[in-house]
């Protein structure tokens, strides 16, 4: 107890000023006690935050991963569209952008009068139309004909019918 025993008041002094001593002594030792356990609570709590907001950053990272993904496979997209865009000259196509589709406009590419024949001076430019299906990779590919006012309209559908078949 690191008391110095002084019996000039009697054993009985000592023995009281000893058990004060003590009860002190083990009053202190409970708040100790106490502040240990609150403290180990609170640690305790900390690590649940810790862990939580651990598991929120694994969450942030992935999805910021995602994201990085999206708008890589978007830059991709755009460069592969302004690439085939520049494979065309004005006179012979355009390439338009919707959405995720790309359009191919073809105006340089004409047929005969009532015909579905493709001459030999537009085979360069269904070349440049395959370099550019094959630059997009896997796509789905709808080719269109269309014809001029002449005729009836049941003669122009199936003229324009065959006139996308010939360029497919």
């Amino acid at each position: 107890l690191d008391m110095v025993p002084r019996f000039d008041n009697g054993a009985g002094a000592m023995a009281e000023a000893m058990a004060a001593e003590i009860g002190t002594r083990e009053a202190t030792a409970l708040k100790s006690d106490q502040t240990i356990k609150q403290h180990e609570q609170e640690i305790a709590n900390l690590k649940q935050q810790v862990a939580s907001m651990e598991s929120r950053v694994g969450n942030l990272t992935q999805a910021e991963r995602e994201l990085k993904r999206r708008i890589d496979i978007q830059k991709r997209q755009e460069e592969t569209f302004a690439e085939v865009s520049a494979m065309f000259t004005k006179q012979e196509g355009m390439v338009l952008r919707d959405g995720d589709k790309g359009i191919i406009r073809l105006y340089g590419l004409t047929f005969p009068v009532g015909k579905n024949t493709i001459e030999p001076k537009f085979f360069g430019l269904l070349t440049k139309v395959q370099d550019a299906v094959r630059k997009f990779g896997k796509c789905q590919i709808s080719v269109e004909g269309h014809t001029d006012s002449r005729g009836g309209d049941t003669q122009n559908l199936r003229l324009s019918e065959t006139r996308a078949q010939a360029v497919a």
